[in-house]
Parts: structure tokens; C-alpha cells; sequence
């Protein structure tokens, strides 16, 4: 009977070490890889392109200064989508490579800061925009 325990609990402890899973929970590969992340513009009217080298990431969200853009209008799953605002406009084009954005003149005393943020799956990025005032 006490063989029968010791190859159980060997046989239980080799279970556990091949179903352990060494990836950290939430923890997911750059699927979008944006050229680049953080944008500066001048206070006049200015667009900037970004690329990526994938296309299976859908739109998540915009804000303008915090403040959260509408997009219930917007195939925001589709390859190509335009988002038109009265002070900035975001498309994506060329089936999804490219994201290009347009900011029209701040004519504020501040910094605009716009937040895209894109996904794929449980991978979160984003693009910031400054503009300066």
C-alpha cells in the first residue's frame, strides 16, 4: 500500500510541474507594433502617419483632453475607418497599416493631449498626441 502512495504522489507532483504555466496572468506580446507612440505637433494645423506592421487590432477608445469621443457611428473592428471631430480627425487606411492623424489649429492657452488606444486581443497600446498651445 505505501508503494502505491509514493508513485501517487510522484505522479501528482509530475502533473503539477508539466500543467504549470510560466507566462505571467495579463501579460500579452506586442500584436499592433506601432512606429511610433508619442507625437508632438505644432500649435498650427498639422498631420502626423503612423504604421504598423499588423492589421488584427480594432479601435478602443479616443480622448480629447480626457474627454471621451462617440464612436457607437464607427466600424471601429473594420480595416479602414475615419473618426471626424470637430478638432481632429483619425483614419485608418491602406487596410490597416496606417493610422493618420490630423489635428486642426489649437487656438487654446494649452496643450491638447490626444489618446488613441488600439487592441488585439488582452494587448492594449496607444498613441499620444501633444499639440502644443
Amino acid at each position: 500500500m505505501s508503494k502505491i502512495r509514493v508513485y501517487f504522489t510522484f505522479l501528482l507532483i509530475g502533473f503539477s510541474i508539466i500543467s504549470c504555466d510560466r507566462n505571467e496572468d495579463g501579460k500579452a506580446d506586442d500584436d499592433i507594433k506601432l512606429s511610433k507612440k508619442d507625437i508632438i505637433m505644432e500649435s498650427s494645423q498639422s498631420s502626423y502617419t503612423v504604421e504598423t506592421r499588423s492589421t488584427d487590432y480594432w479601435l478602443n477608445e479616443i480622448f480629447l483632453d480626457g474627454k471621451a469621443t462617440d464612436l457607437s457611428t464607427i466600424n471601429n473592428l473594420g480595416k479602414n475607418w475615419i473618426v471626424v471631430h470637430p478638432e481632429y480627425q483619425v483614419e485608418r487606411k491602406e487596410d490597416g497599416k496606417k493610422i493618420v492623424i490630423t489635428m486642426n489649429k489649437n487656438n487654446s492657452n494649452a496643450d491638447r493631449i490626444l489618446m488613441i488606444t488600439l487592441q488585439h486581443g488582452n494587448y492594449f497600446d496607444g498613441i499620444r498626441v501633444t499639440q502644443k498651445k
